[in-house]
């Protein structure tokens, strides 16, 4: 993998960058980060991680190898409009957003490789519980390399096996969870 594009810069995106910076999975500056509001939280993570604030959008997207949707659910129909036509038609797009789910994000984009997971913040010290789940169009292959990317991330680094749940189940589980935190 040479180029992942973070769209949104959260606590769950800072978290995972933080892991995958810590374990030299990627070139740290071939990690690309946006977001819609506050590019100051853009440059704290250039300046801590060593990752790459976007400058073209358009032009980032066309070179990313994986695209890791981190923003809010009320974010997610917009920014996936703005960049549908230029997403490579192979390029995964794989989003941690609680509250949203792979067949909403499928009828923005149609029929890509869509690949949700739902990790925590206890990433950054490698004692994340994540949900993974995979649509149709994934290809075995990219399974394997997410589970890889999942470990050497620290999302799961403490883990020997990664089991993924069947979609539906994983649908609910996800909806339960977000229902649960959203009555907090």
């Amino acid at each position: 993998m040479n180029n992942i594009l973070f769209y949104g810069a959260g606590s769950i995106a800072e978290a995972i960058i933080h892991g995958l910076a810590k374990k030299s999975f990627i070139r740290n500056e071939n990690i690309f980060v946006t977001n819609k509001q506050n590019k100051a939280k853009i440059q704290t993570l250039h300046t801590t991680y060593g990752v790459t604030p976007v400058e073209n959008l358009e032009t980032t997207i066309q070179q990313s190898d994986l695209i890791i949707l981190a923003m809010k659910p009320k974010d997610v129909a917009e920014a996936l409009e703005k960049i549908k036509k230029v997403i490579q038609p192979n390029t995964p797009i794989l989003s941690i957003v609680a509250g949203y789910s792979m067949d909403s994000i499928a009828k923005i984009v149609q029929n890509r490789p869509l690949i949700r997971m739902m990790p925590n913040t206890s990433a950054q010290i490698g004692q994340s519980t994540t949900g993974v789940a995979f649509n149709e169009a994934v290809t075995n292959n990219l399974k394997k390399k997410s589970r890889c990317y999942c470990k050497r991330s620290e999302l799961s680094s403490k883990c020997k096996k990664i089991n993924c749940m069947p979609l539906p189940l994983f649908q609910e589980v996800a909806l339960l969870t977000f229902t649960m935190s959203s009555k907090r």
